[in-house]
């Protein structure tokens, strides 16, 4: 595996390892992590052998969001955009094919939350926190946040996320349908470990095919936020 300097990525067994490795500043998600990550998606369309991706992080919190410092520092907003479309990670991660477990400490942020929401199966510990902030910051969640998360919650308490900017705890996230389990802290590796295990011993060709049809209404639905605001519009 290559050296990352934001992630760590490892291969155990049929299940590939990726774990966000910014702990002292929350593993906010910066470019060279969105790079980085790419670059690890690409390289699961040649490897044949991997059955489930987990992702996990290291520190108290899963993604505390996007790195504030880096905003304002691109060239141009057209060199941005060119950029974002030349590595698209999110649809890049929501045309996988194999099924994603994430794994979710302390607090999911921002696009940490978009991340998570790309995946097949999310579980968190009892002390998770999920946010979408934008609203609070005069943003709006660019990573398709705005529709699948509409489509993952029940609807009404979706938009009260969205349009809010509050907080939710574990037990809200568990009772409307963002995560699917929660476990105590100390055991939220070993319960992603044990369901990418289960995914694991089931044929790959039947996984890959209830993934591909319980997620084809997602794909063609996604709209980039900042190319609609470019338009003019002002929604997604």
């Amino acid at each position: 595996m290559i050296d990352y300097t934001t992630i760590n990525v490892s291969k155990i067994g049929l299940t590939l390892n990726i774990q966000l490795n910014r702990p002292t500043i929350g593993n906010s998600f910066n470019t060279v992590m969105r790079d980085e990550l790419f670059t690890v998606f690409k390289y699961l369309q040649w490897d044949k052998e991997i059955r489930s991706v987990l992702i996990t992080a290291e520190g108290d919190n899963f993604c505390t969001g996007a790195d504030l410092t880096e905003f304002g520092t691109a060239p141009s907003l057209v060199k941005a955009r060119e950029i974002r479309q030349e590595r698209d990670l999110w649809a890049l991660i929501l045309n996988c094919q194999i099924p994603i477990i994430t794994a979710i400490q302390g607090y999911c942020i921002g696009s940490g939350l978009e991340l998570a929401l790309l995946g097949d199966i999310r579980i968190c510990s009892i002390d998770s926190i999920f946010q979408m902030p934008e609203p609070k910051l005069g943003l709006i969640p660019a990573a398709g946040g705005t529709q699948t998360l509409t489509r993952t919650m029940k609807l009404g308490f979706a938009k009260n996320v969205l349009l809010t900017g509050s907080p939710i705890t574990s037990e809200d996230a568990l009772n409307f349908g963002l995560v699917s389990r929660v476990v105590q802290t100390n055991q939220i590796q070993m319960e992603g470990e044990s369901i990418a295990k289960d995914i694991n011993s089931k044929p790959p060709e039947y996984m890959n095919l209830i993934k591909s049809i319980s997620s084809a209404y997602l794909h063609n639905h996604i709209i980039d936020s900042s190319d609609t605001l470019s338009s003019g519009t002002g929604r997604d």
